[in-house]
C-alpha cells in the first residue's frame, strides 16, 4: 500500500535571476519524504449461518448470523506517525422477509432485509520511541455499531 502521507514538491520558476540570487533559494529542500506505513496483508476468517424459520404460503422468513475477525494491517504506532487502528471482532445479525404471492397486485416478489453489526475493538497500546513525541503514548479501543435495511421488488 502506498504511503498515506503526501510528499511535497516545490516548483519555483523565477524569471529574474537577480531576484533568485537575492532570495538565496537552496537547490534542494530536504526533510520531507513519504514515511513507509509498514502495512501487512491479513487473512480474514469469516463464518456465517442462515436458515429459513418460516415457510408460509404467502411469506418466508430467513434469519442470518455471522462472525469475522480482522487483524489490523497497521503495525503499532511507535514513530512519528499516528495511524491508529485496532483488531476487530464483528458479529452480524440479519433477517429477510419475502412475500412471493402478491398477485394480482405485483407479478413477482417483495423482500425486506434488516441487518445489525456490532464490532468490538480490543485495547491496543502504542508506546512511542521518543520521550518528547507531541502525542505521546496512547491506548486505543472501541465499539462500532451498524444497522441497515433494504426493500427490494422483483418482477417476473
Amino acid at each position: 500500500h502506498p504511503s498515506l502521507i503526501s510528499s511535497d514538491e516545490i516548483d519555483l520558476d523565477l524569471t529574474d535571476p537577480a531576484l533568485a540570487q537575492a532570495l538565496n533559494i537552496p537547490s534542494e529542500i530536504a526533510g520531507n519524504r513519504a514515511i513507509p506505513l509498514g502495512l501487512k496483508d491479513r487473512w480474514v476468517p469469516r463464518m456465517s449461518v442462515e436458515g429459513r424459520v418460516l415457510d408460509a404460503e404467502k411469506a418466508k422468513l430467513w434469519l442470518r448470523a455471522g462472525y469475522a475477525f480482522e487483524r489490523s494491517p497497521f503495525p503499532p504506532q511507535t514513530g512519528a506517525i499516528n495511524f491508529i487502528d485496532n483488531d476487530r471482532h464483528s458479529l452480524t445479525f440479519g433477517t429477510e422477509l419475502i412475500f412471493d404471492k402478491l398477485e394480482p397486485f405485483i407479478k413477482g416478489d417483495l423482500s425486506w432485509n434488516l441487518h445489525f453489526l456490532y464490532a468490538h475493538l480490543p485495547e491496543r497500546e502504542h508506546i512511542k520511541e521518543s520521550l518528547v513525541d507531541p502525542v505521546g503514548d496512547l491506548v486505543s479501543r472501541g465499539r462500532q455499531f451498524g444497522v441497515g435495511t433494504q426493500l427490494s421488488m422483483r418482477f417476473r
